[in-house]
C-alpha cells in the first residue's frame, strides 16, 4: 500500500488536530490495536522540528485505534514557539508481533505565522 498524500497547515499560537483514518483496499477500517505510532515533522534540510518520540511535542491519541482513527495534535502553547516556513511529515505504523513498518500518510506542512500577540 502506498502511503496517503495529505499536505496540513499549522497555525503558528493556536490549537492544532487533525484525523486520520486507516482503511484497507475493500474500504475495511484496519484495527491498529498494539500497533506503535510515530510522526515527525522535518524541515527540507532534514532538521528536526517535531516528533511524537524524542521531542514529545506532538501526541497521538491511541483511544480509537482499534477503529483505525489517528488523531495528531498539538497545544496552542506548542504551535506557538515553531518557526519554520515548510516541512514535510510522515506518519508510520509498526505491527506488533512482526515489526513490520507501514507509512500511512505523508505530506507538507506549511506554517501559518501567528500575527496577533498577546505579551
Amino acid at each position: 500500500m502506498r502511503a496517503a498524500v495529505v499536505d496540513l497547515v499549522i497555525e503558528q499560537g493556536t490549537n492544532f488536530s487533525e484525523t486520520f483514518e486507516w482503511l484497507d483496499n475493500t474500504g475495511t477500517v484496519k484495527d491498529l490495536s498494539n500497533y506503535t505510532v510515530s510522526i515527525q515533522i522535518r524541515t527540507k534540510n532534514g532538521e528536526l522540528i517535531a516528533s511524537s518520540t524524542g521531542m514529545a511535542n506532538i501526541s497521538i491519541d491511541t483511544t480509537n485505534l482499534a477503529t483505525g482513527l489517528i488523531v495528531v495534535s498539538m497545544t496552542a502553547a506548542q504551535t506557538k514557539v515553531l518557526d519554520f516556513v515548510q516541512g514535510s511529515y510522515d506518519i508510520e505504523f509498526t505491527a506488533p508481533t512482526t515489526g513490520v513498518v507501514t507509512r500511512l500518510v505523508e505530506g507538507l506542512v506549511n506554517l501559518s505565522k501567528e500575527q496577533t500577540r498577546i505579551d
